[in-house]
C-alpha cells in the first residue's frame, strides 16, 4: 500500500536523486535534523529522548511532545549532536514525571521545563507503532553498509521484501524501516491495542530472521526500541548519522498497515481460548497456538499424578489444597484436550477415596485431639464448585501440598521451605531499606508509589504490597509528604527533612550539553 504523507513545515531539505540511489552530499559537522523524526511520529505521541555517554550508559534526558515538536526542535538540537537516540514508537506520558535539565519556549512566550518522565521507555506506556524495523549490523556478516543496502534492495527486487519505506546508515550499520499507518486514519501510527502489539511483534522478528544471513541484530526487535537521531555523531565511527527515503515516481513514501504487511509474508494471528485471560497472540499461519498451553497442563496433571502415586493418601492439612489445584488442572486441562466431563468426575471420585486417614477409619467426633477431621463429600463437591480461572504458581502448589525434598525430586515442584518465609515486620524492615538504599543513598528520583510497589515486587516477590503501604513506608524513611511523590522536584538536588532525622536528597544526573552548530542537514531522497 502506497500512502502520502501529510506535508509538514520541518527544517528537512530533500534532495532529488533519480540518478543514483545512494545519498549525493554527506555533511561535514554534526546537526541533528526533524524530518525523519517527524515523519515517524505522527500522532499525538510523546518521544522519549536519550542520550549515551563516554562510558556507554544511557540517559533518558527529557520527553518531546509529537504535536509541537517541530516548533521545539530547534532551540533543543544542540544538545543531540552526539550519540543521541530518539525512540521509533510513541509512548503515553506516565504518571512519574520530573523536570528535565533542559529548556525551552512556550507558545505564550515563556520559557519552560521539558519533561523527564521516570522510566517512560516500558512495553505498558507504549501508545502508538509507527515502524516495523530491523538493525542490521555490517560487521557481523561481514560487509559494508552500501553492500548491505544493495542486498535489501535485492531482496525486494525479488519480491521477499515489502518496499522499505526510510533506510538509515547509522556509521557502521544500518537500519530498515516500514512505516505503519492507523487501519482508520492513514495520517498516524496504529493505536497500540493488544492485537497490534502481537502483530508488530511478530513482524519484526519475521524481519529479522529473513535478514539473519546480512547480520540482523536479534536483540533489536523490542518495540520499545531507540535509534540515533538524524544528522547527530556516531562517536564510534567518527560518521554523522544519515536517513534517506525511497518514493514513487509521485514522491510518495510507501506507509502500509499491519494487515498488509502480514499479509505479504503469510503471517495471521489467532484466539486463544477466552477464559485463559491471555486474549490475542500473532503466530505463523499453521501452528496452533494451544499445544503450549496443552502440554503445560498435561504437565501439571502428571505431577499431580505422581505425587498422587508417591503418598497415597492426602491427610488433614493438605485434603482441600489438593481437591483444588488437581480440579484447577483438570479443568485447565480438558481447555485444550479432548477429555470429557465424566473422565475429569471419575478421577475427582478417586481422588476423593483418598482423602481419608491412612488407616481408612472413620470419625464421628471431630473435636477428639488426635484425631483427623472428617472431610465429608458435602466439603468436597463444595471444592469442585469453584469456577475461578486463577493459575497457581508453583510457590503456591508447594506451600499448599508441603512438596518434601524427595517430593520435589519426583514432580519438579519447589521443596516447601526452600524459600524462607518472612515475618510482616522483617518485610517492613527490608522494604524501607530497599527505599533508603534507592531514593536516599543513592539519589534516584522517586516515582509514584505503584511504580515502586512494581520495583520492590521485582526485586523480591515476598516483599509485595500495595501502593498505599509504600505510602506508608515513605512516610517514614523520607518524612511525612504532603504532596504526590511525582512533584518532587529532583533536578534542584534538594533534601527533604523528616520527623526523624533522616535526609531523602532526590538528585539526578545531568548530561553535558554538546557544542552548538548552526548548520542543518538535509536529507536525500531516493527516488
Amino acid at each position: 500500500m502506497i500512502a502520502t504523507l501529510p506535508d509538514r513545515e520541518t527544517s528537512s531539505v530533500y534532495v532529488s536523486a533519480s540518478s543514483s540511489e545512494l545519498p549525493i552530499r554527506q555533511p561535514a559537522t554534526p546537526c541533528p535534523d526533524f524530518g525523519i523524526i517527524h515523519m515517524l511520529h505522527r500522532g499525538q505521541e510523546q518521544i522519549p529522548i536519550a542520550h549515551k555517554d563516554a562510558e556507554g550508559k544511557f540517559h533518558d534526558l527529557f520527553t518531546l511532545p509529537a504535536w509541537d515538536a517541530p516548533r521545539i526542535f530547534p532551540e533543543i538540537a544542540p544538545y543531540l549532536m552526539r550519540d543521541s537516540f530518539f525512540t521509533i514508537n510513541g509512548f503515553w506520558l506516565p504518571n512519574g514525571r520530573l523536570k528535565s535539565d533542559y529548556s525551552f519556549t512556550t507558545c505564550r512566550g515563556n520559557r519552560g521545563k521539558l519533561l523527564r518522565p521516570y522510566r517512560q521507555r516500558r512495553a505498558e506506556y507504549l501508545q502508538r507503532i509507527n515502524a516495523i524495523h530491523v538493525d542490521i549490523d555490517c560487521s557481523d556478516a561481514g560487509i559494508n553498509p552500501a553492500r548491505a543496502i544493495c542486498e535489501l534492495m535485492e531482496m525486494q527486487n525479488a519480491g521477499h521484501l515489502p518496499k522499505i519505506s526510510v533506510y538509515q546508515k547509522s556509521g557502521r550499520g544500518v537500519w530498515a524501516f516500514w512505516l505503519i499507518r492507523d487501519r482508520q486514519f492513514s495520517d498516524r501510527g496504529q493505536q497500540a491495542t493488544r492485537q497490534a502489539v502481537c502483530m508488530a511483534k511478530l513482524l519484526n522478528k519475521t524481519v529479522q530472521k529473513r535478514l539473519s544471513h546480512l547480520g540482523s541484530d536479534p536483540q533489536a526487535m523490542d518495540l520499545t526500541r531507540i535509534t540515533r537521531v538524524p544528522g547527530s555523531l556516531n562517536t564510534k565511527s567518527d560518521t554523522n548519522v544519515e536517513y534517506f527515503t525511497r518514493s514513487d515516481a509521485c514522491g510518495n513514501i510507501a506507509a502500509y498497515t499491519l494487515d498488509e504487511i502480514m499479509t505479504f509474508f503469510n503471517l495471521s494471528i489467532s484466539q486463544k481460548a477466552p477464559s485463559d485471560g491471555k486474549g490475542l497472540v500473532a503466530v505463523p499461519k499453521g501452528l496452533n497456538p494451544r499445544q503450549g498451553a496443552k502440554a503445560r497442563w498435561q504437565k501439571e496433571v502428571e505431577r499431580f499424578r505422581t505425587l498422587w502415586k508417591h503418598r497415597g493418601v492426602f491427610r488433614e492439612g493438605v485434603r482441600a489444597a489438593a481437591v483444588y489445584l488437581h480440579y484447577t488442572f483438570l479443568r485447565q486441562h480438558k481447555k485444550y484436550s479432548d477429555i470429557s466431563d465424566q473422565q475429569v468426575k471419575d478421577e475427582m471420585d478417586s481422588l476423593f477415596k483418598c482423602l481419608e486417614k491412612v488407616d481408612g477409619t472413620k470419625v464421628t467426633d471431630a473435636s477428639v485431639k488426635g484425631k483427623s477431621r472428617i472431610y465429608s463429600r458435602s466439603d468436597f463437591d463444595r471444592q469442585l464448585k469453584t469456577e475461578s480461572d486463577a493459575i497457581p504458581s508453583h510457590e503456591m502448589i508447594s506451600q499448599q501440598l508441603k512438596i518434601t525434598e524427595v517430593e520435589s525430586r519426583l514432580t519438579g515442584w519447589p521443596e516447601f521451605g526452600s524459600v524462607p518465609e518472612l515475618s510482616r515486620d522483617n518485610k517492613q524492615a527490608m522494604r524501607r531499606q530497599l527505599l533508603r538504599s534507592w531514593y536516599v543513598d543513592g539519589g534516584e528520583p522517586a516515582p509514584s508509589c505503584r511504580m515502586i510497589a512494581e520495583r520492590i515486587s521485582r526485586t523480591d516477590i515476598r516483599l509485595k504490597c500495595a501502593h498505599r503501604t509504600i505510602s506508608d513506608d515513605i512516610n517514614v524513611v523520607m518524612g511525612p509528604v504532603t504532596e504526590p511523590l511525582c512533584n518532587f522536584k529532583a533536578n534542584r538536588g534538594e533534601s527533604q527533612q523528616s520527623g526523624s532525622g533522616d535526609t531523602a536528597g532526590l538528585q539526578s544526573a545531568t548530561i553535558q550539553p554538546a557544542r552548538q552548530t548552526e548548520r542543518n542537514l538535509g536529507i536525500c531522497s531516493m527516488s
